[in-house]
């Protein structure tokens, strides 16, 4: 049986993103606009705002803007998002031209196989990429080496205390971004062209980082290896699918993707255009870790790079009066289209109304005398439970067999409470 990479479409998504200077001075900001992917196409620009100009760079084009205290830059983009599943032997098997992206450039191949502040391809990464690929025949063994590696012995910690890939191989823990900077210096350090992502889950807009690597003959590869390492837990693995839609194995997550996330910016420290100009932050300026210890963000860059984007970055000339994320970041929302968004509104608001029925259901109870039988809020809750793991199946979010079990379940407590409820009237 022939290996295949299949790719589905999942959903159309809106990516509304907007940053208002609450500052009381002027600050730049940096965006770049999003590019396609291996689970992301069909990008449709709805509206940038006048403010913004454009910069053409590589790998993608930038969007800046100096704001004025008060102003809103906004931004609003659809893409089309897509499901990338195995199907038949291993990768590692097929050489065949099978489901083969485009080629990459030399231009391509150099950079993302360059050496980063946050992903650094030194002699230390070098040797101990080559220690935990041992043995490994092939290219994409030793991908499956190092992935292995990461989910089994990196710690999930959020916030982190250190952001950057040398970090990780030290202290073992981070976040989303440092376990997929470590994957990258990693396959970089043993010539595997490989770059990160950075963007938000298309159903709650929360921020993710993963990675994608490129192994012929399939082209960009999605990785992630932070979901893999969290869905290992029980409770990640009954919790995430439901929450982010992914899927529970940990051993999908390796070439496949559940094309439920939108990739604002592709790879670590991407060179600024117009030119960042660094100034001497406040003596009393936090300093965080990004790469380097004694990283000031929004004063600083790594020689003219940002860090990451996600979504941008900002420049400060003095001391910020605000410092929230919003303050930082901007405000991002991320709306589903048609049937989709459709199924995600039935599913939430069927939730909040279980919940509703339960509570009411069990203050009911010490009401006396009851004005009505307790079985009447059992099978509303009942139904709705049933319209909340109804629309999960279709959305693909949560485990199968466990919803098809739940609903089954829900469905014959729904019936029994509603032939009891009959039998009274």
């Amino acid at each position: 049986m022939k290996q295949i990479l299949e790719r589905s479409f999942t959903k159309r998504c809106r990516w509304i993103w907007s940053f208002t200077n609450r500052q009381s001075n002027t600050v730049r900001y940096w965006l770049p606009q999003p590019i396609d992917t291996s689970t992301q196409d069909n990008i449709t620009c709805h509206g940038v705002s006048s403010l913004l100009q454009q910069r053409w760079s590589f790998p993608h084009d930038l969007l800046w803007a100096d704001v004025d205290p008060g102003d809103t830059i906004t931004v609003s983009y659809e893409v089309d998002l897509y499901r990338l599943s195995w199907r038949g032997r291993s990768p590692s098997k097929e050489k065949k031209e099978v489901n083969i992206l485009s080629p990459l450039s030399e231009k391509e191949r150099d950079f993302y196989l360059r050496s980063t502040v946050m992903a650094p391809v030194n002699e230390d990464m070098r040797q101990k990429a080559m220690k935990l690929t041992a043995g490994a025949e092939t290219e994409w063994e030793k991908i499956q080496k190092i992935y292995t590696h990461i989910v089994t012995h990196m710690n999930y910690q959020y916030p982190p205390k250190q952001r950057g890939a040398s970090f990780m191989a030290e202290t073992r823990r981070g976040d989303c971004g440092e376990f997929s900077l470590l994957f990258t210096s990693y396959c970089r350090s043993l010539g595997i062209p490989t770059r990160t992502l950075f963007g938000a889950w298309a159903n709650e807009a929360g921020p993710h980082a993963w990675n994608e690597v490129y192994h012929e003959p399939f082209g960009w590869l999605p990785v992630d290896t932070s979901i893999a390492n969290n869905v290992k837990k029980l409770h990640n693995r009954l919790l995430l699918p439901f929450q982010m839609g992914v899927n529970g194995s940990p051993n999908r997550h390796l070439g496949e993707s559940e094309g439920n996330r939108i990739a604002f910016s592709v790879d670590a420290n991407l060179a600024l255009t117009p030119s960042f100009e660094e100034v001497t932050p406040p003596e009393d300026y936090p300093d965080f870790t990004f790469g380097v210890e004694n990283f000031y963000y929004g004063f600083q860059t790594h020689d003219g790079t940002a860090p990451y984007l996600q979504p941008g970055y900002i420049q400060f000339n003095q001391a910020p009066e605000k410092m929230k994320l919003p303050d930082i970041l901007g405000d991002s929302s991320i709306q589903e289209n048609g049937i989709m968004g459709k199924l995600r509104l039935l599913k939430q608001s069927s939730f909040i109304l279980f919940l509703l029925v339960l509570f009411t259901e069990i203050a009911a109870r010490f009401i006396s005398p009851m004005t009505f039988p307790p079985y009447v809020l059992s099978a509303t809750g009942s139904f709705f439970l049933c319209l909340y793991v109804f629309a999960s199946l279709l959305r693909r979010e949560g485990n199968r067999i466990l919803l098809s079990f739940l609903i089954l379940v829900v469905t014959f407590f729904f019936i029994d409470q509603l032939v009891l409820l009959t039998g009274e009237i």
